[in-house]
């Protein structure tokens, strides 16, 4: 079974719902990824992206580098820098309103790169 960016978009609402830090940290997590898969799948390959950057990095990027995806890549590091909190400050708390803007973006991003390849 292949996974579309939306399922982990999804994945990221039903944990935003949810009551506790965990949950809100996997929202954001879900985000970001929706927003990276759904971006990744539209400028693969990134062979010859700047040396130097991780995947991610690269991505943000390229996308910065274009005119019709520019406000995608900025929603992306944004929404990464909500992953990256989550994911690895834990001992700073992590709130339901951050995870509700990661979630929020990471929608904005999916949305953006599906008006691009219309």
């Amino acid at each position: 079974m292949s996974l579309e960016a939306k399922q982990f978009l999804d994945s990221a609402r039903a944990q935003c719902a949810g009551e506790t830090e965990v949950e809100h940290r996997n929202c954001a997590s879900r985000a970001y990824y929706a927003a990276f898969h759904s971006c990744l799948k539209w400028v693969q390959p990134l062979a010859d992206s700047p040396a130097g950057a991780g995947l991610h990095g690269r991505l943000i990027i390229r996308l910065k580098g274009r005119a019709d995806t520019r406000a995608a890549a900025l929603m992306l590091a944004r929404t990464r820098d909500f992953q990256l909190e989550a994911d690895y400050n834990l001992d700073s708390h992590f709130s339901r309103q951050q995870a509700c803007e990661a979630l929020e973006l990471a929608a904005a991003v999916l949305q953006a790169m599906a008006e691009i390849r219309r």
